[in-house]
């Protein structure tokens, strides 16, 4: 959510164009890219950050965009298509990693997912109740909860399908299973069964973009001091969070979000930015 002028701290409080709370890389790209356009940002730390990702779907470029954009080198791995799944829902619950993993008698029970009927789908929107529904628990656990783990860094599998697995929920009211929706989206889009792995992990992306802020003279602020600072514009939804988990869909955001803060903070010539920041001092 972005608010306007945010006062704090008395007349004499340093003055920024923008502040970001957050500090994963969709909320550094915001700043980055606010910075850019030459205004005077600061960056305060979130106060209940998410673990950083381990990997990344390549169903959407943001990531490796951003990768490429900063010099940050990255591995794209691809996988069978019948050996692929979604988020952890395997396309065919016969695969050997997939019994090798669960077991006999759980790898039936995702079988069963493609002789339910589709009005026992009904319109979930919450993916982890969807998967428990279509799955049954212990495949959740098995299968879907570590992949939450390592693509968006969540201990748990409850997040907006929409969030988690764009299209899935239209996927599978078109063929009728979870399963299925998932080889469905996999056949649409085979960059979901491509993972980007960012050379030297995904803290290599953060130290990069950290640089990069450092060079536009981003203010970086503990988040004790957000009260002793005054901004024309706060954003304190930039970051990934449980309810927006995933960081392509975060970068997206952070891009658009910077162009429509730079229309509102050039709208009214009376009130001039602060910046721009002079880089050579």
């Amino acid at each position: 959510m972005s608010h306007d002028v945010t006062s704090a701290g008395g007349d004499h409080a340093p003055e920024f164009d923008v502040l970001v709370v957050g500090d994963d890389g969709p909320a550094l790209l915001l700043a980055l890219e606010c910075a850019k356009f030459g205004f005077r940002v600061a960056v305060a730390d979130h106060p209940r950050p998410l673990p950083l990702p381990a990997e990344f779907v390549h169903s959407s470029s943001h990531v490796t965009e951003l990768c490429d954009e900063l010099g940050v080198g990255y591995v794209i791995e691809r996988r069978e298509i019948f050996e692929s799944e979604v988020v952890g829902i395997p396309t065919n619950a016969f695969a050997p990693q997939v019994r090798t993993r669960v077991g006999w008698a759980t790898t039936w029970r995702i079988y069963l997912d493609r002789l339910m009927p589709l009005l026992s789908i009904g319109n979930e929107p919450d993916f982890g109740t969807l998967v428990r529904k279509r799955l049954g628990r212990s495949a959740t656990e098995a299968l879907v909860r570590p992949e939450m783990k390592i693509l968006f860094g969540l201990d748990a599998v409850n997040a907006p399908i929409d969030e988690v697995a764009p299209g899935l929920s239209q996927a599978v009211s078109r063929v009728g299973s979870l399963t299925g929706g998932a080889l469905e989206l996999i056949v649409e889009n085979p960059g979901w069964r491509e993972r980007v792995t960012i050379v030297g992990g995904t803290i290599a992306l953060m130290t990069r973009l950290t640089e990069r802020l450092s060079y536009f003279a981003v203010t970086r602020l503990a988040n004790e001091s957000l009260h002793t600072v005054r901004a024309q514009f706060v954003v304190d939804d930039a970051s990934c969070t449980p309810e927006h988990p995933s960081w392509a869909k975060q970068i997206q955001r952070a891009r658009i979000r910077a162009h429509d803060l730079r229309r509102a903070l050039l709208r009214d010539p009376e009130k001039p930015p602060i910046g721009p920041v002079d880089l050579e001092q």
